[in-house]
């Protein structure tokens, strides 16, 4: 009778969202202020009686922790609720000497434990693990200011999840989670950190944003809301990548991923996950992405990079790359890992190539090739000599107007040549009679000048391009000069050919 005289008293003066509630306080020797006075007892709400175990078997209101030191864990078992519950626990220290536990899991019985109005955890220490399990929440759940080794979530139902502004010293897993919305705002994670979500549904928004963490994973999940992950680098962070790994999931929604900072990588990875009709990955702010054995796209997946973003490496590996849209611009860069098979790559090119083409995407088609060639190129160091002139005569088939430009470059090569040897070149193949010759020694100098220029130049185009050669007009005196003679027809005959490619397109 007095232990409940007592409550009583205490819950009338501190109750909470007008409720009565159960606060363990220093009243009921939960502990002092300093750590030498911290109780290792569990504790129990029986009976409507505050008694030192479990919080068991009991009909309950709000619950509130306010400054205590404990040192053991707070476990729910078998409790029903009729009223309205919320569970609020502020600037309190919980001891190493076992977890922190919120669950209904009582030797592998996991009875449904229903915060109607949800739970607030807020500024307060867990040096082991803040274990929170087997929970129903239909209100607002939140995990703000606290600090703790690592934080467990298992088996939960909620309305409303937010962990915000957590000092964690590993991880932040959730597995078997459900919410219609799950919020990871500025919580601080150390070079070894990771937070995970497993085997959980996200029926709403999920937001992770301001949090620097080196690892995100997400395991066969859904997602039917929006996927936002913001972060960004600040001058005395430590961490320097954030890689986000996204697995066997289903993903039904726009997913955003911006994370920016100068000297910090970024990488988004997507594996064996299905993409549903109202999927798309609109202006993403990462330096690479990563596409692994993705076939389930049954429908359109439009993707896109942020203005600000100059270059996203993109690898696509044994996936469905007809129904990724994305214009392959200078935004992106396809690489390989080095693991990857030179089949697989062989495969990745040429389904891009045939995507693009059937596409109608001149200039995407155009770049894929020539990347294509240069991998092909470079697989063999015995080609390079092929792949630079490949490269320098026509960029691949794709600046066919250089073709022109070398003709024109030979031919002033050649016909320098010629002007300087024209008494020797003239003789070698007949190709302007005595009569025509006569005519360059009649006149002024100038005239003669420019008489010989004229001549020179029609010689060198007539041998330039020629399509045979006449060899009863052929001299086989000198050597030095058939062996130029023959030097400009060949050029002149692949000039002559890339020329025909160029204007018919052979």
């Amino acid at each position: 009778m007095r232990n409940i005289i007592t409550v009583f008293l205490i819950t009338s003066y501190l109750a909470v969202d007008a409720q009565l509630p159960f606060r363990l306080s220093k009243e009921q020797s939960l502990a002092s202020n300093s750590e030498e006075s911290v109780s290792s007892s569990e504790y129990e709400i029986q009976n409507d009686s505050l008694l030192y175990s479990h919080i068991n078997g009991s009909v309950l209101s709000d619950i509130v922790l306010f400054n205590p030191k404990l040192s053991r864990l707070l476990n729910f078992k078998n409790c029903t609720y009729f009223l309205p519950l919320k569970l609020i626990v502020t600037q309190c220290y919980f001891k190493d000497y076992s977890n922190f536990k919120l669950t209904t899991d009582c030797n592998g019985y996991k009875p449904n434990l229903n915060l109607l109005n949800g739970f607030g955890i807020v500024n307060s220490r867990f040096t082991s693990e803040l274990d929170i399990s087997y929970l129903t929440c239909n209100g607002p759940s939140q995990l703000i200011g606290n600090r703790a080794g690592n934080i467990n979530l298992s088996g939960d139902n909620f309305t409303y999840l937010s962990i915000e502004s957590c000092t964690l010293d590993r991880w932040i897993k959730l597995v078997r989670t459900n919410a219609s919305e799950f919020r990871c705002i500025s919580n601080k994670f150390n070079e070894d950190s990771f937070l995970s979500l497993r085997n959980s549904t996200i029926t709403e928004d999920l937001q992770l944003v301001g949090n620097l963490v080196p690892k995100v994973f997400f395991d066969d999940c859904q997602f039917s809301g929006t996927l936002s992950v913001i972060s960004w680098t600040t001058p005395t962070t430590k961490i320097d990548h954030t890689d986000i790994f996204i697995s066997n999931s289903t993903i039904n929604s726009n997913c955003s991923v911006a994370i920016s900072g100068p000297n910090y990588s970024s990488k988004l990875i997507f594996e064996s996950c299905t993409f549903g009709p109202s999927a798309s990955l609109f202006n993403l702010k990462v330096d690479t992405i990563v596409f692994k054995n993705c076939n389930n796209i049954p429908h359109p997946l439009f993707l896109t990079s942020d203005t600000s973003k100059t270059e996203i490496r993109i690898e696509l590996i044994n996936s469905n790359v007809n129904n990724i849209r994305f214009d392959y611009t200078d935004r992106f860069k396809l690489f390989f890992d080095k693991n990857v098979s030179e089949e697989t790559k062989n495969n990745t090119y040429q389904s891009l190539f045939a995507k693009y083409k059937a596409e109608g995407k001149p200039q995407n088609l155009e770049k894929i090739d020539i990347e294509y060639k240069r991998y092909l190129y470079k697989s063999n160091w015995t080609s390079w000599p092929i792949w630079l002139m490949d490269y320098l005569w026509w960029r691949y088939g794709y600046s066919k107007w250089l073709v022109i430009a070398w003709s024109f470059l030979f031919i002033g090569i050649f016909f320098f040549y010629n002007y300087k040897n024209w008494e020797g070149m003239r003789k070698i193949y007949g190709v302007f009679d005595k009569e025509d010759l006569s005519l360059l020694g009649v006149g002024q100098n100038a005239i003669r000048l420019r008489k010989k220029i004229i001549y020179v130049l029609l010689f060198t185009s007539f041998i330039f391009f020629s399509i045979r050669v006449d060899f009863d007009k052929l001299k086989y005196a000198n050597n030095k000069y058939l062996i130029l003679f023959f030097t400009q027809y060949i050029v002149g005959l692949i000039c002559l050919f890339f020329l025909a490619n160029a204007i018919f397109k052979l």
